[in-house]
């Protein structure tokens, strides 16, 4: 939720397009909060082939983690390419809530341990480990983009996986 204290945003992704003569007008507040959405639907994918590719290049399911965790936790950065003016602000939490879901068949219902992400996020290769910290880690992060969007109190939540990660 975006207190009346915290910063309001009006979408810095469709300025930051216009400014560089990428589009000719402003993106309305629903497309500049979908290619946002988008952009950290890219940023995830691109950060959980890189764990995979760490865990095979240097053979060390641990390091893959903790660039995943870390990855995870700077999803913030995101945050104020988002348009607050416009209640798809709350598609800030389109990956979260889809890996939520992925992590909740992978581990309950796929029980693959051959799986790229059991083998990328668990510590034992046991699928239902990622119904634990993962999974905790990824609701953490709806209720988050939520609740407290664009607040001190969201980032000081989301900085708090910085020490979870190097914990991992």
């Amino acid at each position: 939720m975006v207190d009346s204290d915290s910063p309001s945003s009006s979408g810095q992704l469709s300025a930051f397009l216009v400014g560089h003569s990428i589009i000719a007008k402003p993106l309305s507040p629903l497309h500049n909060n979908v290619v946002s959405a988008l952009l950290t639907v890219v940023y995830v994918k691109c950060v959980m082939e890189l764990g995979a590719l760490i865990r095979i290049k240097y053979g060390n399911p641990e390091l893959s983690r903790k660039f995943i965790h870390l990855c995870a936790c700077s999803a913030v950065i995101w945050w104020p390419l988002f348009d607050t003016s416009h209640w798809g602000w709350r598609l800030n939490i389109t990956v979260p809530l889809c890996m939520s879901i992925r992590l909740i068949y992978k581990g309950a219902v796929l029980k693959d341990p051959e799986d790229e992400d059991v083998r990328t996020m668990s510590r034992t290769s046991s699928p239902s480990e990622l119904l634990f910290g993962p999974l905790q880690m990824t609701l953490i992060m709806v209720y988050v983009g939520l609740t407290k969007f664009m607040t001190h109190t969201g980032l000081i939540i989301m900085a708090s996986f910085v020490g979870d990660a190097a914990a991992a």
